[in-house]
């Protein structure tokens, strides 16, 4: 029994049989584009340049057909070139996570940046807390688009009146005036929402790039740098600004010293996005607080056990863990939610977590 001369040709490895298919599936005029793409993405000197020429030669010659290691010698060429595109492709993924990382602290570092002119009293802030909330309630569905380079106007019904809101907030919280203000009271809105939206439940995140060139020059002077940003768009944009006020006006709070918090002109603690209690009465600013803490047993439960949205926030995430949930995130905006009804379908841990640490029963 006489032996064929040709060796019988090695199957690919588990780790090669993606490659191998896809790439066998392709006809000789498609791996050479494939492998031409592949060429012009290297770097100069890499060796894998003269592997892919000799591989393109012996593909338009027709000679892998006629003898097994020719073609295990192109197929072992298409397969590096498949896994250099690969690792192309994650250190582009890297790159572009990194980038995108950058972006979002330099939009947070942007809102540090306008809180840093000033400061908005407490019950400044539960002012505009309370107008943003009725604001919401006349128009739930406004949103608004922050672009990486520009915010154009809000649109719809109740723009204008936010535009107005906006305004008074960019002047209270980061002493910025004129008609434009609004746009800086987006910055700051984004940068809050990056923060503590975790959820995405009001911040749309998109990533873009843009050609941009010094200024005097053109497309045949400069061939222009890449930028790459995000752009952002603010579901129920009144609620969301309601919260940003909550959150800035607890902040408020905490700068207020021990002696003002809870018998000063502030009055008592801004518990969780709630607006302050009118100072006309002491009397009726108790009334008002026992009222909410009937209706809200989770708040009395925190007022009784003297813990705020961040403290229960901790302990919370450190009761999960207890538990061996290891992949949930609670912050003080979860807390913020939840504790005022607007998370509609909590999550069973979060909740179990929450009722554990305020020793209250399971509903």
């Amino acid at each position: 029994m006489e032996h064929s001369p040709h060796r019988v040709r090695n199957s690919p490895s588990l780790a090669d049989e993606q490659p191998y298919y896809a790439l066998s599936a392709l006809s000789a005029e498609e791996r050479e584009r494939f492998l031409h793409f592949v060429r012009a993405k290297l770097t100069d000197g890499d060796p894998l340049k003269c592997q892919i020429d000799t591989a393109i030669e012996k593909i338009s010659q027709g000679l892998e057909g006629s003898e097994d290691v020719v073609a295990d010698e192109v197929k072992e060429t298409e397969i590096a070139a498949w896994r250099a595109i690969e690792a192309m492709k994650e250190a582009a993924g890297r790159e572009s996570v990194q980038m995108t990382e950058e972006y979002r602290s330099g939009r947070v570092g942007r809102m540090e940046q306008l809180l840093s002119f000033g400061s908005v009293s407490p019950n400044e802030g539960g002012a505009l807390q309370e107008e943003f909330r009725d604001a919401h309630e006349q128009n739930p569905e406004l949103h608004a688009w922050v672009y990486f380079n520009e915010s154009p106007l809000p649109a719809g019904p109740g723009s204008l009146h936010f535009r107005e809101l906006a305004n008074r907030a960019a002047w209270a919280l980061a002493r910025r005036v004129g008609d434009d203000a609004w746009k800086s009271w987006l910055d700051l809105l984004v940068g809050y929402l990056l923060k503590n939206d975790l959820d995405e439940e009001y911040l749309l995140k998109m990533q873009v790039g843009h050609l941009d060139r010094p200024e005097g020059t053109t497309y045949e002077t400069h061939p222009g740098v890449i930028e790459y940003g995000e752009n952002y768009r603010i579901d129920h944009l009144s609620k969301a600004s309601e919260l940003c006020c909550a959150w800035l006006t607890l902040d408020a709070w905490k700068q207020l010293p021990a002696s003002g918090r809870d018998h000063g002109p502030y009055g008592t603690m801004p518990v969780l996005g709630r607006p302050l209690a009118s100072r006309s009465s002491t009397n009726r600013s108790a009334r008002m607080s026992a009222d909410a803490e009937t209706a809200n047993p989770l708040l009395a439960a925190m007022r009784r056990q003297g813990l705020n949205a961040p403290q229960l926030a901790l302990l919370v995430q450190a009761e999960i863990k207890r538990r061996g949930v290891r992949k949930l995130k609670v912050d003080r905006a979860t807390i913020y939610r939840l504790v005022n009804g607007q998370t509609r379908n909590p999550n069973p841990a979060i909740r179990r977590a929450v009722m554990a640490v305020l020793k209250l029963p399971l509903e």
